[in-house]
């Protein structure tokens, strides 16, 4: 029998908890304007759905400029909280953007405590991680560690290194495969992630 969890109206699956913070990692922006916000934008309607009959908020269909229809659900304050508090054991990508958002919630509104928090929060969501390997090697194994090391040569075909030199001025080693390594791969040293300005 699969594990369940007390959610809103009845009890979840814990793998559909599990679903919906990904959906919030991949697609998700947690804000704090005026109050705590989450938010998801897509193509089609039944998760974001789903996600308001189980967390509430509203699920809204918009135009974009090209007519294209795409939906939005957005849930706001205390009932954002909850939401976040439920799936943040789930969350990877925007963890630490729910923790910094819940905490905020617990200071009073014009507090300085609650402001730090909130200008942290903002400048959570101008990082930018380092690009990561993003797929393995045609033959299965992986190619971090001795391959970077040796120029990486574990896959096969026409790729071309361009040794480290960056040429897009960012010092990271393209390979035309799609592959981009930070100089850094090896040690996992975290110079390498860029912010924006």
């Amino acid at each position: 029998m699969a594990s369940t969890v007390l959610v809103g109206h009845g009890l979840r699956r814990i793998e559909e908890m599990a679903y919906y913070a990904g959906i919030i990692d991949g697609e998700g922006c947690i804000s704090y304007y005026k109050s705590l916000s989450v938010a998801v934008e897509g193509l089609y309607p039944k998760t974001l759905i789903d996600m308001h009959t189980v967390f509430g908020g509203s699920v809204s269909e918009m135009k974009r400029a090209n007519k294209r229809r795409y939906y939005r659900w957005r849930i706001y304050g205390q009932d954002a909280a909850r939401c976040l508090q439920m799936l943040l054991p789930y969350l990877r990508e925007k963890k630490e953007q729910a923790e910094v958002g819940l905490e905020a919630m617990c200071y009073p509104k014009n507090s300085d405590k609650r402001k730090m928090l909130t200008a942290h929060l903002k400048a959570l969501k101008k990082v930018e991680h380092g690009p990561e390997p993003t797929r393995l090697c045609d033959n299965g194994d992986s190619p971090i560690g001795s391959q970077k090391q040796a120029g990486f040569s574990c896959c096969a075909g026409d790729q071309k290194d361009d040794g480290g030199s960056g040429r897009y001025g960012d010092g990271l080693s393209r390979i035309s495969g799609g592959m981009s390594w930070p100089d850094n791969v090896v040690t996992g040293d975290a110079e390498g992630g860029r912010t924006e300005g």
